[in-house]
């Protein structure tokens, strides 16, 4: 295992805790995210360990050049484990172009998709309905532009994750 990959996993694991250079055990490091020392089924149960949780991959991912699997945040993994999982999948180059290709692919197509399913599937109905309900109303024309600001959240969601990929996959083709 290279040390270098620990050092950078550390480094990155001190940027995105809520207590930096505070003491943690690395066996366990993920519960240290938190200031409470919190399971990992704590943390990613609530907003703040989640975004940080998330936060702590894609900086990681950026840093060591590397595309992880979509299962690897949900594992308690120790600091040791974590880098030679890093080591493995930095020593297959190749197959970490074509990963993150396919994550690049994917996430344009939800900057289309995503906005599209919600908007037939969820907002469409509530809007008609409650223009129906109200007549054209003022009721209805609220529950267009919320429908709107839903729609337009869930495409800057899906924008923001096609951004990162593209630049994490000019990190991995470097």
């Amino acid at each position: 295992m290279d040390d270098s990959i620990r050092t950078t996993i550390l480094s990155v694991f001190d940027r995105h805790r809520e207590r930096p250079r505070a003491p943690f055990e690395e066996a366990r490091f993920h519960h240290f995210l938190m200031a409470d020392n919190r399971p990992l089924r704590d943390v990613r149960n609530s907003f703040t360990g989640l975004r940080r949780l998330n936060a702590f991959y894609d900086a990681l991912q950026l840093d060591c050049a590397v595309c992880l699997d979509v299962n690897v945040p949900e594992k308690d993994w120790s600091v040791d484990a974590l880098a030679r999982l890093i080591a493995e999948k930095k020593a297959n180059h190749q197959a970490q172009k074509v990963l993150v290709r396919k994550r690049v692919e994917q996430a344009n197509a939800n900057v289309l998709y995503e906005p599209l399913k919600v908007g037939l599937i969820l907002i469409m109905p509530a809007v008609a309905l409650a223009w129906a309900v109200s007549g054209g109303g003022i009721v209805g024309g609220i529950a267009l532009a919320l429908g709107l600001v839903v729609e337009l959240a869930i495409y800057l969601i899906a924008r923001r994750e096609a951004q990162y990929y593209k630049k994490l996959r000019r990190v991995i083709e470097q």
